[in-house]
């Protein structure tokens, strides 16, 4: 495996990444969008925010998305929302509501924070492997590096000896851990998989995964820094 936690930042490895020239292209390819007049999403300002939040030798739990929201609702961080509840949100916290069975007003009291604000204080990186794209055009930059750049950020995780949960959900994180479930599996991770939350897949397994309690459970079992898990409520019972 790679070297300990304690030698690894994520501002190095950034700024590692940041020096190669597939990264310089990325960025040009940005700045042309945007000086043809393109809104690209989220601000420049927040593309590495998950990495911000959640220091490296503070991850506990990676939750894999695809693209940022492409309707102004990105802030940095996967399925995080900065304005109006995505669809997708919506489906997780009805998970979250079910595996925790709680009715509607205790969950609606202990869930204000869709920002997903309190996930990255306990340690949850909620990274998109893209971490841009245009105004409404989804998938809009796949291709231009972004995956290649993430790659190497959650590889750095995975080699990482310090257990983890890594959450899966659709087909596309899937195959972003692909790999490692097999030959390269690493025993000391949780790898969980299902369908993704959007409404087009929820019902397909997302919902009844009980990934947040096992998640949970893993967490505080594995880690000696963790004595409670993570608390998935803004709001604690």
């Amino acid at each position: 495996m790679s070297e300990s936690v304690e030698t690894i930042e994520w501002k190095a490895l950034i700024q590692q990444e940041l020096s190669k020239d597939y990264m310089k292209n990325l960025s040009q390819h940005l700045k042309r969008e945007r000086a043809a007049g393109k809104t690209v999403f989220p601000a420049p300002n927040e593309y590495f925010r998950a990495f911000d939040l959640v220091p490296f030798d503070k991850v506990k739990v990676v939750i894999i998305g695809q693209d940022p929201y492409h309707d102004g609702n990105a802030n940095g961080m996967a399925f995080s929302c900065k304005q109006k509840l995505s669809p997708s949100l919506r489906n997780i916290k009805k998970e979250l509501q079910e595996e925790y069975n709680l009715d509607d007003a205790t969950m609606a009291d202990r869930f204000t924070d869709d920002e997903l604000n309190h996930w990255a204080a306990q340690g949850v990186l909620l990274i998109n492997t893209c971490l841009s794209v245009e105004n409404g055009n989804p998938g809009s930059h796949a291709g231009i590096g972004w995956e290649r750049f993430t790659k190497t950020m959650i590889d750095a995780l995975y080699n990482d000896n310090t257990p983890k949960v890594f959450m899966c959900w659709g087909e596309h994180a899937k195959k972003v851990m692909q790999a490692k479930s097999g030959e390269l599996h690493n025993p000391m991770h949780n790898i969980l998989t299902s369908a993704h939350p959007s409404p087009f897949s929820a019902h397909k397994g997302f919902f009844g995964n009980n990934h947040f309690k096992l998640a949970s459970q893993y967490v505080e079992k594995m880690r000696d820094d963790s004595e409670h898990g993570i608390d998935w409520f803004n709001i604690p019972f």
